[in-house]
């Protein structure tokens, strides 16, 4: 991490989720730590909330 971080930072901050897109065709799943600092489990579940799909699911993970 402490590697990658500086090289890829700007794309980092700039990036959408909301640009790849809210309509999916399969299964939609979210893996998120409960104490993201990268994606902040907020940002994750408003995402989350707007994302159309056949099935979807949030899985927080305590402690990760």
């Amino acid at each position: 991490m402490k590697f990658s971080l500086h090289l890829l930072y700007d794309e980092l901050l700039a990036f959408d989720a909301r640009k790849v897109g809210l309509r999916f065709e399969l299964p939609f799943f979210i893996f998120q730590d409960d104490t993201g600092w990268i994606t902040p489990t907020t940002l994750a579940t408003k995402y989350f909330a707007v994302v159309q799909a056949p099935h979807k699911q949030f899985a927080l993970i305590e402690k990760a």
